[in-house]
Protein backbone atom coordinates (compact mmCIF):
# COMPACT_ATOMS: atom_id res chain seq x y z
CA UNK A 1 0.00 0.00 0.00
CA UNK A 2 1.91 3.18 -1.32
CA UNK A 3 2.05 6.34 1.30
CA UNK A 4 2.16 9.76 -0.13
CA UNK A 5 3.28 12.30 2.57
CA UNK A 6 2.17 15.98 2.23
CA UNK A 7 4.67 18.04 4.47
CA UNK A 8 4.01 21.79 5.32
CA UNK A 9 5.46 24.38 2.95
CA UNK A 10 8.88 25.81 4.56
CA UNK A 11 7.95 28.73 3.05
CA UNK A 12 4.72 29.77 4.56
CA UNK A 13 5.94 29.27 8.43
CA UNK A 14 9.22 31.23 7.81
CA UNK A 15 6.46 33.63 6.37
CA UNK A 16 4.87 33.57 9.78
CA UNK A 17 7.98 33.76 11.86
CA UNK A 18 9.52 37.10 9.64
CA UNK A 19 6.12 39.32 9.63
CA UNK A 20 6.95 40.93 12.98
CA UNK A 21 10.68 41.05 11.90
CA UNK A 22 9.49 42.96 8.83
CA UNK A 23 6.84 45.26 10.48
CA UNK A 24 8.86 46.48 13.07
CA UNK A 25 12.25 47.23 10.56
CA UNK A 26 9.41 49.13 8.07
CA UNK A 27 8.03 50.84 11.29
CA UNK A 28 11.60 51.96 12.00
CA UNK A 29 12.72 53.32 8.49
CA UNK A 30 9.44 54.96 8.41
CA UNK A 31 9.81 57.03 12.39
CA UNK A 32 13.64 57.72 11.13
CA UNK A 33 12.54 59.03 8.04
CA UNK A 34 9.44 61.03 9.14
CA UNK A 35 10.97 62.31 12.96
CA UNK A 36 14.30 61.18 13.03
CA UNK A 37 14.36 59.14 15.60
CA UNK A 38 12.49 55.24 16.80
CA UNK A 39 10.46 55.58 19.70
CA UNK A 40 11.23 53.44 22.86
CA UNK A 41 8.03 50.87 22.30
CA UNK A 42 9.66 50.24 18.69
CA UNK A 43 12.01 47.46 19.01
CA UNK A 44 9.04 45.33 21.44
CA UNK A 45 6.46 44.93 17.89
CA UNK A 46 9.20 42.29 17.23
CA UNK A 47 6.90 40.31 20.25
CA UNK A 48 4.07 40.30 18.13
CA UNK A 49 5.78 36.70 17.04
CA UNK A 50 4.36 35.64 20.28
CA UNK A 51 0.48 36.07 18.90
CA UNK A 52 1.67 34.59 15.57
CA UNK A 53 2.14 30.79 17.29
CA UNK A 54 -1.12 30.16 16.95
CA UNK A 55 -1.05 30.74 13.25
CA UNK A 56 1.89 29.24 12.51
CA UNK A 57 0.95 25.90 14.83
CA UNK A 58 -2.76 25.86 12.56
CA UNK A 59 -0.12 26.24 9.25
CA UNK A 60 1.63 23.34 10.16
CA UNK A 61 -0.47 21.16 8.82
CA UNK A 62 1.01 18.03 6.94
CA UNK A 63 -1.75 15.19 5.24
CA UNK A 64 -1.10 11.78 4.13
CA UNK A 65 -2.77 9.63 1.08
CA UNK A 66 -2.49 5.95 0.39
CA UNK A 67 -4.60 3.63 -1.50
CA UNK A 68 -7.22 3.53 1.19
CA UNK A 69 -7.25 6.58 3.00
CA UNK A 70 -6.96 10.70 3.33
CA UNK A 71 -5.26 11.72 6.98
CA UNK A 72 -4.22 14.99 8.31
CA UNK A 73 -2.98 16.22 11.15
CA UNK A 74 -1.39 18.90 12.96
CA UNK A 75 1.84 18.87 16.23
CA UNK A 76 0.61 17.49 19.25
CA UNK A 77 -2.59 16.15 17.81
CA UNK A 78 -3.61 13.37 16.77
CA UNK A 79 -4.75 12.74 13.25
CA UNK A 80 -7.77 12.42 11.24
CA UNK A 81 -8.00 9.57 9.06
CA UNK A 82 -10.75 9.10 6.19
CA UNK A 83 -11.68 5.80 4.48
CA UNK A 84 -11.77 7.29 0.89
CA UNK A 85 -14.74 4.51 0.32
CA UNK A 86 -16.64 6.39 3.38
CA UNK A 87 -16.15 10.12 2.20
CA UNK A 88 -19.31 11.39 0.94
CA UNK A 89 -18.63 14.62 0.13
CA UNK A 90 -15.79 17.01 -0.72
CA UNK A 91 -16.14 20.53 -1.03
CA UNK A 92 -13.80 23.72 -1.42
CA UNK A 93 -14.12 26.88 0.24
CA UNK A 94 -11.53 29.23 -0.59
CA UNK A 95 -8.26 27.86 -0.07
CA UNK A 96 -9.77 25.04 2.23
CA UNK A 97 -11.26 21.79 1.24
CA UNK A 98 -13.00 19.90 3.48
CA UNK A 99 -14.16 16.11 2.99
CA UNK A 100 -17.16 14.47 5.33
CA UNK A 101 -17.18 10.89 5.75
CA UNK A 102 -20.57 9.22 5.90
CA UNK A 103 -20.14 8.60 9.80
CA UNK A 104 -20.03 12.25 10.07
CA UNK A 105 -16.42 13.14 10.76
CA UNK A 106 -15.13 16.12 8.42
CA UNK A 107 -11.08 16.96 7.73
CA UNK A 108 -10.18 19.73 6.44
CA UNK A 109 -6.83 20.49 4.74
CA UNK A 110 -5.65 23.84 2.85
CA UNK A 111 -3.12 22.55 -0.05
CA UNK A 112 -1.98 25.75 -0.53
CA UNK A 113 -0.01 25.38 2.81
CA UNK A 114 1.00 22.01 2.02
CA UNK A 115 4.62 21.05 -0.25
CA UNK A 116 3.09 19.62 -3.85
CA UNK A 117 -0.49 20.84 -2.21
CA UNK A 118 -1.17 20.83 -6.07
CA UNK A 119 -0.92 17.20 -6.21
CA UNK A 120 -2.97 16.46 -3.43
CA UNK A 121 -5.39 18.55 -5.40
CA UNK A 122 -5.75 16.41 -7.99
CA UNK A 123 -5.43 13.29 -5.82
CA UNK A 124 -9.34 14.02 -4.76
CA UNK A 125 -10.10 14.23 -8.56
CA UNK A 126 -8.51 10.96 -9.29
CA UNK A 127 -9.88 9.29 -6.35
CA UNK A 128 -13.19 10.18 -5.73
CA UNK A 129 -16.23 10.15 -8.38
CA UNK A 130 -17.67 13.60 -9.65
CA UNK A 131 -20.51 13.20 -7.56
CA UNK A 132 -18.85 13.42 -4.19
CA UNK A 133 -17.04 16.23 -5.35
CA UNK A 134 -19.56 19.44 -4.94
CA UNK A 135 -18.75 23.35 -6.43
CA UNK A 136 -15.57 23.72 -8.72
CA UNK A 137 -13.75 20.84 -7.60
CA UNK A 138 -16.61 18.56 -9.36
CA UNK A 139 -16.71 20.51 -12.45
CA UNK A 140 -13.24 20.61 -12.89
CA UNK A 141 -12.99 16.79 -12.51
CA UNK A 142 -15.63 16.18 -14.92
CA UNK A 143 -13.90 18.46 -17.51
CA UNK A 144 -10.47 17.02 -17.33
CA UNK A 145 -11.06 13.41 -16.96
CA UNK A 146 -15.04 12.61 -18.13
CA UNK A 147 -13.93 9.16 -19.01
CA UNK A 148 -11.61 7.91 -16.29
CA UNK A 149 -13.23 6.75 -12.65
CA UNK A 150 -11.19 5.57 -9.59
CA UNK A 151 -11.99 3.08 -7.45
CA UNK A 152 -11.77 3.47 -3.85
CA UNK A 153 -8.72 1.36 -3.34
CA UNK A 154 -6.72 3.68 -6.32
CA UNK A 155 -7.74 1.38 -9.31
CA UNK A 156 -8.01 3.46 -12.96
CA UNK A 157 -10.54 2.44 -15.36
CA UNK A 158 -11.72 4.22 -18.40
CA UNK A 159 -9.53 5.74 -21.23
CA UNK A 160 -7.05 8.20 -20.95
CA UNK A 161 -5.90 10.64 -23.87
CA UNK A 162 -3.22 12.41 -23.50
CA UNK A 163 -1.54 15.07 -25.83
CA UNK A 164 2.42 16.62 -25.14
CA UNK A 165 2.49 20.15 -23.89
CA UNK A 166 2.03 22.39 -26.89
CA UNK A 167 5.04 24.69 -25.70
CA UNK A 168 7.62 21.61 -26.86
CA UNK A 169 5.32 21.23 -30.15
CA UNK A 170 5.79 25.05 -30.76
CA UNK A 171 9.29 25.40 -29.77
CA UNK A 172 10.18 22.16 -32.26
CA UNK A 173 7.93 23.65 -34.90
CA UNK A 174 9.76 27.46 -34.47
CA UNK A 175 13.05 25.91 -33.90
CA UNK A 176 12.85 24.08 -37.20
CA UNK A 177 11.75 27.09 -39.30
CA UNK A 178 14.00 29.29 -37.79
CA UNK A 179 17.09 26.50 -38.81
CA UNK A 180 15.54 25.92 -42.40
CA UNK A 181 15.34 29.41 -43.24
CA UNK A 182 18.76 30.59 -41.92
CA UNK A 183 20.56 27.68 -44.19
CA UNK A 184 19.33 29.36 -47.06
CA UNK A 185 19.92 32.71 -45.94
CA UNK A 186 23.77 31.71 -45.09
CA UNK A 187 24.11 30.66 -49.16
CA UNK A 188 23.45 34.82 -49.81
CA UNK A 189 25.37 35.92 -46.65
CA UNK A 190 28.70 33.54 -46.97
CA UNK A 191 29.42 32.81 -50.22
CA UNK A 192 28.94 29.53 -52.43
CA UNK A 193 31.56 26.77 -50.44
CA UNK A 194 30.57 28.03 -46.49
CA UNK A 195 26.83 29.00 -47.26
CA UNK A 196 26.28 25.20 -48.92
CA UNK A 197 27.53 23.53 -45.43
CA UNK A 198 25.94 26.08 -43.64
CA UNK A 199 22.78 25.92 -45.48
CA UNK A 200 22.56 21.69 -45.70
CA UNK A 201 23.48 21.75 -41.67
CA UNK A 202 20.98 23.96 -41.60
CA UNK A 203 18.00 22.16 -43.44
CA UNK A 204 19.21 19.20 -41.98
CA UNK A 205 18.83 20.15 -38.22
CA UNK A 206 15.87 21.80 -39.01
CA UNK A 207 14.31 18.93 -41.08
CA UNK A 208 14.82 16.78 -37.66
CA UNK A 209 13.26 19.36 -35.54
CA UNK A 210 10.28 19.76 -38.21
CA UNK A 211 10.02 15.58 -37.94
CA UNK A 212 10.08 16.08 -34.26
CA UNK A 213 7.08 18.45 -34.72
CA UNK A 214 5.12 16.19 -36.38
CA UNK A 215 6.25 13.15 -33.65
CA UNK A 216 4.89 15.65 -30.88
CA UNK A 217 2.04 15.82 -32.44
CA UNK A 218 0.91 12.23 -31.63
CA UNK A 219 -2.18 10.89 -29.24
CA UNK A 220 -1.58 8.63 -26.48
CA UNK A 221 -4.06 6.41 -25.42
CA UNK A 222 -4.17 4.39 -22.08
CA UNK A 223 -6.78 2.57 -19.85
CA UNK A 224 -6.70 -0.70 -18.35
CA UNK A 225 -6.28 -3.17 -21.08
CA UNK A 226 -3.41 -1.48 -23.38
CA UNK A 227 -1.90 1.49 -24.19
CA UNK A 228 -1.95 2.92 -27.74
CA UNK A 229 -0.07 5.30 -29.96
CA UNK A 230 -1.49 7.62 -32.88
CA UNK A 231 0.48 9.89 -34.86
CA UNK A 232 -0.99 12.22 -37.98
CA UNK A 233 -0.47 10.82 -41.44
CA UNK A 234 -0.12 7.42 -40.50
CA UNK A 235 -2.90 4.91 -41.36
CA UNK A 236 -2.86 3.26 -38.12
CA UNK A 237 -2.01 3.37 -34.67
CA UNK A 238 0.42 1.16 -32.79
CA UNK A 239 -1.32 -0.97 -30.11
CA UNK A 240 -0.02 -2.77 -27.02
CA UNK A 241 -2.07 -5.19 -24.61
CA UNK A 242 -0.32 -4.59 -21.21
CA UNK A 243 -0.17 -8.87 -21.25
CA UNK A 244 1.83 -8.05 -24.40
CA UNK A 245 4.60 -5.59 -23.03
CA UNK A 246 7.86 -7.51 -22.15
CA UNK A 247 9.70 -4.36 -21.64
CA UNK A 248 9.46 -0.57 -20.25
CA UNK A 249 12.58 1.18 -21.15
CA UNK A 250 12.81 5.51 -20.67
CA UNK A 251 15.10 8.09 -21.14
CA UNK A 252 16.05 9.96 -18.44
CA UNK A 253 13.92 11.94 -16.98
CA UNK A 254 10.91 9.89 -18.52
CA UNK A 255 10.61 12.15 -21.77
CA UNK A 256 10.38 9.49 -23.85
CA UNK A 257 8.93 5.68 -23.37
CA UNK A 258 9.92 2.45 -25.39
CA UNK A 259 7.50 -0.62 -24.95
CA UNK A 260 8.14 -3.47 -26.12
CA UNK A 261 6.32 -6.55 -27.23
CA UNK A 262 5.44 -8.21 -30.28
CA UNK A 263 5.41 -4.72 -32.10
CA UNK A 264 7.98 -2.07 -30.20
CA UNK A 265 6.31 1.15 -29.45
CA UNK A 266 8.14 4.71 -28.87
CA UNK A 267 6.30 7.54 -27.59
CA UNK A 268 5.81 10.57 -25.37
CA UNK A 269 7.00 9.95 -21.75
CA UNK A 270 4.81 11.59 -18.58
CA UNK A 271 7.51 14.28 -18.62
CA UNK A 272 6.08 15.73 -21.59
CA UNK A 273 2.68 15.49 -20.61
CA UNK A 274 0.66 18.12 -19.38
CA UNK A 275 0.75 17.65 -14.96
CA UNK A 276 -2.41 15.96 -14.71
CA UNK A 277 -2.12 14.07 -17.62
CA UNK A 278 1.76 13.35 -16.63
CA UNK A 279 0.48 11.73 -13.02
CA UNK A 280 -2.58 9.68 -14.52
CA UNK A 281 -0.02 7.64 -17.05
CA UNK A 282 2.22 7.06 -14.42
CA UNK A 283 -0.64 5.84 -12.50
CA UNK A 284 -1.36 3.88 -14.87
CA UNK A 285 1.48 2.49 -15.62
CA UNK A 286 2.39 1.42 -12.30
CA UNK A 287 -0.89 -0.07 -11.77
CA UNK A 288 -1.45 -1.82 -14.76
CA UNK A 289 2.59 -2.56 -15.49
CA UNK A 290 4.89 -2.21 -12.47
CA UNK A 291 2.64 -3.80 -10.30
CA UNK A 292 2.05 -6.89 -12.58
CA UNK A 293 5.92 -7.30 -12.79
CA UNK A 294 6.78 -5.65 -15.93
CA UNK A 295 10.23 -4.90 -15.93
CA UNK A 296 11.34 -1.30 -15.83
CA UNK A 297 14.90 0.13 -16.91
CA UNK A 298 16.15 3.22 -17.53
CA UNK A 299 17.92 4.16 -20.77
CA UNK A 300 20.65 6.96 -21.54
CA UNK A 301 19.57 6.61 -25.07
CA UNK A 302 16.44 5.18 -26.35
CA UNK A 303 16.84 5.08 -30.28
CA UNK A 304 14.05 4.00 -33.07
Amino acid sequence: MEAQLYRPSPFVAISILLLPVIVTLVAAILFLSTFGGIPLWLPFLILLWIPCLPVLWLAMQSAQTSTLTLAAGRPWRPWVELPWDSIERVEQLGFIIQATASDGRKLTIMPVLLRDGARLRREFLLRLPPQVLSGSLGQQAKKLFPDIQASPEGRLTGTLRAHPKRLWRTLAFILGCTLIAAGFLSLWLFGLILGIFLALGGLILGSICLLAFVWLLQEILINENEISRTIPFRRRSSTLEWSEIELIEHSSHEYVLRLRGPVRIICVGPSLLPTAERDLMRAYIHEYGISRGIPTVRRTWILV
